[in-house]
């Protein structure tokens, strides 16, 4: 019974998960992404990626280049970040950002004045709900993440920290373009891969998980992802935007999935899981995953990826746990963790899966799960936000500042 259960349980998700994959690919290309330049922390334009071929970058200028030729140059210090916004052109002017702000309380949205014709999306441009007339407050249930949200023709970026949580908004400028926003076809090209040239080398970068970047007048890229991490590339010559991912050249790292699952970690002492026992830094190449400890307690790992028994192993952020259980010999292993919350007993926990193959836990669960109480010094999570560096000779440097001692640590990892 339990296994037809579990069964019908696998089958309800995917048929969900493919629903909604089915919806997104709809509706996100009503939305294309697009690159958004500050200069002095202001708005002055932003380029639908549909319409960049390529940016390149001197000592002094950032110039845009799209595709019917033209040339949009912006100061070295201008910083960029990507948004999915209507419309598919250029946008030089911005107007004046709504009057009214909004902010998320105990299940309902809360404006400053009366407003209509309301619509929320999620950044994905799939839409929550809508509501016409006017309006202060308006009932919606939102999970924890970012949402757009229209109001009266304006528009403004709430966060929602909790669900049920306090959350104001951040207004987003409106841009005049020289073309009428439109709606685009569910059929157009929705490209979300961000193909940086480096070195000769190419790495593929997912838009959605960029906050930000900017270049250096040495003809270095630094961006910021979402997971914490930053990421500085030198010898920057050009870049694409493409549907498909492209990653090719002499490097032996795999960047893409060292900046997604790689960087620093807390681990926690065996076999109690009550103290800071070490900080260990991972980074993942072509054929290996190695690790090391920081502090001197644990041991320099290196695993084979051929090695590694446990599916889907290289999905989720990579560290260093104890495990003593069943057959398995007391230790630190390289594992994988990610955050779960139960919601029959209303808690959240750290999940950890070792690299070798275990045995199944039905619930989507870890092998050993931790209360994310135990990292509340580092707010809720053993990730440290990670400074990666690839250096021109294919080595990789990794730096990071301790929150408890406030002490910034950095190591080299030599070219595979």
């Amino acid at each position: 019974m339990n296994k037809k259960f579990t069964f019908k349980r696998l089958v309800a998700a995917i048929i969900m998960i493919f629903s909604a994959t089915l919806m997104m690919n709809a509706q996100t290309t009503d939305f294309p992404w697009h690159v958004v330049v500050y200069e002095n922390e202001k708005e002055v334009a932003s380029h639908s990626i549909e319409i960049i071929s390529n940016i390149e970058v001197n000592s002094e200028k950032v110039i845009f280049v799209l595709d019917n030729g033209n040339k949009y140059p912006y100061p070295i210090t201008s910083t960029f970040a990507f948004e999915q916004r209507t419309g598919g052109g250029t946008a030089i002017k911005t107007v004046a950002a709504p009057q009214w702000n909004v902010y998320y309380a105990n299940g309902n949205l809360h404006f400053t004045e009366p407003v209509n014709k309301i619509s929320i999306y999620t950044l994905s441009g799939i839409l929550v709900n809508k509501f016409s007339g006017n309006f202060t407050d308006v009932p919606v249930n939102l999970a924890k993440g970012v949402y757009i949200v229209q109001a009266g023709g304006k528009t403004a970026k709430l966060l929602v920290t909790n669900s049920g949580a306090s959350a104001s908004a951040q207004p987003i400028q409106a841009p005049i373009t020289d073309n009428p926003i439109t709606m685009r076809a569910a059929s157009a090209d929705y490209k979300q891969y961000w193909n940086i040239t480096v070195g000769g080398s190419t790495t593929p970068i997912v838009i959605s998980d960029v906050v930000n970047f900017y270049f250096t007048p040495d003809n270095t890229i630094v961006f910021s992802l979402k997971n914490g991490n930053n990421v500085e590339l030198a010898n920057y010559t050009g870049m694409k935007f493409d549907i498909q991912p492209v990653q090719t050249g002499s490097s032996n790292w795999d960047l893409d999935l060292t900046m997604k699952f790689g960087g620093a970690s807390y681990v926690l002492g065996g076999p109690y899981y009550d103290y800071i026992y070490d900080i260990c830094i991972v980074a993942i190449a072509k054929d290996y995953i190695v690790g090391k400890g920081v502090l001197g307690n644990l041991p320099n790992t290196k695993i084979m990826k051929r090695d590694i028994a446990r599916p889907n192993f290289l999905t989720e952020k990579l560290g260093f746990q104890y495990f003593h259980y069943a057959f398995y010999d007391a230790g630190y292993y390289l594992t994988q963790f990610f955050e779960m919350y139960y919601e029959k007993i209303g808690i959240s926990t750290i999940e950890f899966n070792p690299y070798f193959e275990t045995y199944f836990y039905p619930d989507g669960g870890g092998v050993l799960g931790i209360r994310t109480t135990v990292f509340d010094f580092n707010g809720g999570t053993p990730a440290i936000p990670t400074t990666i560096k690839l250096n021109a000779d294919d080595s990789l440097t990794m730096s990071f500042t301790d929150v408890v001692s406030k002490t910034t640590y950095s190591h080299t990892f030599p070219a595979p």
